[in-house]
């Protein structure tokens, strides 16, 4: 074939590519989530900034944004820095309710998306002094052994973490909605897609089944963060909507879930 033949050909596809599939050569990149989500004008009214459109009534702000996993992200990330406020996505907008309009849009015009560093938190909670190494925002955490013979932890107390748990005992849950705290306290939202065949341990275990959504806090005690086990729940505070995972849940005696122990398992359409 000559070389003129396949210049021609490969013309055609992208002539046709381009008829079929417009959306797909126009719509880009997904937005990198900086800046702020409403800004204050210079009258004193608020407009949108991030935001694609903003709607104020006299108790609650309604955020637009270009995809919901957009609208998902800055949620979590104002919850992070805001957990007085009830943030609630459906698809690509943000309800906020929790206090008066005003209220709401100073404190979120207050919030630099793009800027939450758990790793600042962790060196302000001096969690170096316990065996963490920690590097500059942006970094790994390297930890120090300072566990005993018995494999305790030398400082801190709270509920012991298993390192691993039977595969039957695990529970898969897609995540819809991660709840954020104070670093590193995290509530997750889940649906389950496959629950436990077998329990074991103490606390009691749920009655769980395909399709029910369920919330748990995941236990990370932050005076033994120098542990893997409890290094592996970090993991929880960097989850998104939509992430699949692996846990092993328990019932307190009061009622509620909590999750001591997860894996991250890959995305799947």
């Amino acid at each position: 074939m000559k070389a003129d033949d396949i210049a021609v050909g490969h013309l055609r596809w992208l002539l046709l590519a381009t008829v079929l599939v417009p959306s797909v050569l126009v719509a880009g990149p997904a937005r990198e989530i900086v800046g702020t989500v409403v800004e204050l004008q210079a009258g004193g009214s608020y407009a949108a900034s991030f935001a694609k459109s903003l709607e104020i009534t006299s108790s609650s702000v309604v955020l637009g944004f270009a995809s919901a996993d957009e609208a998902s992200e800055v949620a979590a990330q104002l919850g992070a820095a805001l957990p007085q406020i009830e943030f609630v996505a459906t698809g690509n907008s943000l309800k906020l309710t929790g206090a008066a309009a005003g209220e709401l849009l100073a404190m979120i015009a207050g919030v630099a998306l793009g800027e939450l560093d758990p790793l600042a938190d962790l060196a302000q909670m001096g969690i170096a002094s316990a065996g963490m190494a920690l590097p500059e925002a942006g970094g790994s955490i390297r930890v120090s052994a300072t566990a005993g013979k018995d494999g305790a932890s030398a400082a801190g107390s709270g509920p012991s973490l298993p390192n691993d748990v039977p595969k039957a005992e695990r529970l898969i849950a897609k995540v819809l909605r991660v709840e954020r705290g104070a670093f590193p306290q995290v509530t997750l939202h889940l649906k389950v897609r496959r629950a436990p065949l077998a329990t074991s341990g103490e606390a009691s275990a749920p009655r769980l089944r395909r399709g029910k959504v369920v919330s748990a806090e995941v236990l990370v005690p932050v005076g033994r963060l120098n542990e893997a086990a409890v290094q592996r729940n970090l993991g929880a505070w960097y989850l998104r909507r939509g992430d699949f995972i692996a846990v092993h849940v328990a019932q307190t005696a009061a009622g509620t879930m909590t999750i001591d122990w997860l894996n991250r398992r890959p995305r799947t359409k």
